[in-house]
């Protein structure tokens, strides 16, 4: 399984155009067209440019703070478009394990929340990990219980 890499260099680029990009949807209506919508449309292309991501949202960032801090937003920004790529089930196990034991900051670990979901059609995946009681199974199962039951679950 191949783990995507971050471009460090472009991170602050990035930070900075989230950030001004959400201050401006916080204090002003966006939505509406005018200037403050001609300025958002130009943060998103500049996000889009930097990125390399044609489809990015810049509305995906609004009060990005009630969420996560900066630097993880950048790096979600950042992150391609999670795709269903045929993960083997030792790959599967592998990426349960690694983030049940917090091996990845929290952009990483959202990104690969999304990569189980396609890989697996468990929409609530996230369940299996961190509140496995929710699924049926015991509060405290360990990690490859859980592992094996997203196989057995999945789609």
């Amino acid at each position: 399984m191949k783990i995507p890499e971050i471009d460090m260099e472009k991170l602050e680029e990035v930070k900075k155009l989230i950030h001004q990009a959400a201050c401006l949807m916080e204090e002003e209506d966006c939505d509406a067209g005018g200037e403050a919508g001609q300025k958002l449309a130009a943060l998103q292309d500049s996000l889009r440019k930097v990125t390399g991501r044609v489809h990015a949202d810049i509305h995906d960032f609004r009060a990005y703070w009630s969420r996560m801090d900066l630097e993880e937003a950048a790096k979600t920004a950042m992150l391609p478009r999670p795709e269903k790529t045929g993960l083997t089930d030792e790959d599967i196990r592998k990426l349960i394990q690694d983030i049940a034991h917090v091996k990845y900051d929290e952009a990483m670990t959202e990104y690969y929340l999304e990569v189980l979901k396609k890989e697996t059609g468990i929409g609530n995946v996230m369940d299996y990990i961190y509140n496995p009681e929710e699924v049926g199974m015991d509060i405290d199962a360990p990690v490859e219980e859980i592992a094996e039951r997203v196989l057995a679950d999945r789609e």
